[in-house]
C-alpha cells in the first residue's frame, strides 16, 4: 500500500507586511468551527477523503505490530499502581480525595467530615479509618456507562458542601455540559446547560457563574445562575470587549475568596479583570 500523497494549493497569507504560502490551508475544512463543537460533517469531501486515506495507511502500516503494541501497554500498565487513593484535602469542614480501582477507567470522588481530632495530625498520617469510611460523592465510572466517550472535567463543591458542580462532554469536543448536583439527596437537579467553555467557578452556596462559549469556542459572556431555579434565572453580567474578540476566556476565584478574575489569553498575551 502506498502512502497517501496531499494535494497542494497554493493558499496566499498577508501579515505584518509579510506573505507566505501555505499549500495545505486546504485541509482546514470550512466547517471546522461545527467540527470543533461535536458536529462531525465535512463541507468538502476531498478533506474527510485524505483523512480517511491517513487513517487507513496507518493501519496498514501498524498491522504488523499488533502484539508489541500489546506487550509495551501490558508492561506499562504492570508498572502503573491502579489501586490507589490520592492524599485527601480539607475543604470547609470535610476532607476530599479520589479513588481509583483496577479495571475503572474513571476516579471515584469520596469525602469524609473534618473532626475536631483531625486538627492537628502527623505529618505521615494516611487517614486511613477515614477513607475506609468515607462517603462516595461522584462516581465518574457510573457517570459515564453506556457513553463511548465520557469525558469529565471541571467540576468543584459549594462553599457548604451541599452541592457539586461538574462540566462533561460526550462527543471530544470543546463544548461542555454543566450540571449540578444535590449531595444531600444524591440527585442532579433537573436542568443542563450545554454550550459553555467548561470554566465556571461558584459564587455562593446558590449561585454559579460560567463562560458560555462563542462561534470560535473561546468564549464571549459570562453569565450568572440560580442552581435551585435553572436556565430561567440565567443572567449576562459580562461580555468580553470586542478588541479581545480572539483571545480565550476563563474564570477563577482568589484564595481568599473575595474576588473573581477574568482571564483573557492568547499565545503572547495575558490580560485579567
Amino acid at each position: 500500500m502506498k502512502p497517501p500523497v496531499c494535494e497542494r494549493k497554493e493558499h496566499k497569507i498577508t501579515q505584518h507586511g509579510q506573505t507566505r504560502v501555505d499549500y495545505y490551508s486546504w485541509l482546514r475544512d470550512e466547517n471546522w468551527k461545527n467540527i470543533v463543537a461535536g458536529k462531525i460533517k465535512f463541507k468538502d469531501d476531498k478533506v474527510k477523503k485524505y483523512i480517511d486515506a491517513e487513517n487507513s495507511y496507518k493501519e496498514f502500516i501498524m498491522r504488523p505490530y499488533k502484539d508489541t503494541e500489546k506487550k509495551v501497554y501490558d508492561e506499562l500498565l504492570s508498572r502503573i499502581n491502579e489501586n490507589k487513593e490520592s492524599y485527601p484535602t480539607r475543604d470547609n469542614g470535610y476532607y476530599y480525595f479520589e479513588r481509583e480501582k483496577e479495571g475503572l477507567n474513571y476516579p471515584i470522588l469520596c469525602r469524609f467530615k473534618h473532626e475536631k481530632r483531625l486538627e492537628s495530625v502527623p505529618v505521615d498520617y494516611d487517614y486511613k479509618a477515614e477513607k475506609e469510611s468515607a462517603e462516595v460523592y461522584f462516581d465518574v465510572n457510573k457517570e459515564a456507562e453506556g457513553h463511548d466517550l465520557y469525558s469529565f472535567r471541571r467540576n468543584d463543591n459549594n462553599k457548604s458542601n451541599s452541592c457539586f458542580a461538574y462540566m462533561y462532554n460526550l462527543s471530544g469536543s470543546m463544548e461542555g455540559t454543566l450540571k449540578v448536583r444535590n449531595l444531600r439527596t444524591g440527585k442532579d437537579f433537573p436542568w443542563s446547560i450545554q454550550n459553555t467553555t467548561g470554566s465556571f467557578t461558584w459564587v455562593n452556596n446558590d449561585e454559579l457563574y460560567y463562560i458560555e462559549r462563542d462561534e470560535d469556542s473561546r468564549g464571549r459572556k459570562i453569565f450568572k445562575i440560580n442552581v435551585h431555579e435553572g436556565p430561567s434565572s440565567k443572567k449576562l453580567v459580562f461580555e468580553k470587549p470586542k478588541e479581545y474578540s480572539d483571545m480565550f476566556m476563563s474564570l477563577s476565584e482568589t484564595t481568599d475568596e473575595k474576588f473573581f478574575i477574568i482571564y483573557l489569553t492568547s499565545g503572547s498575551t495575558l490580560v485579567t479583570y
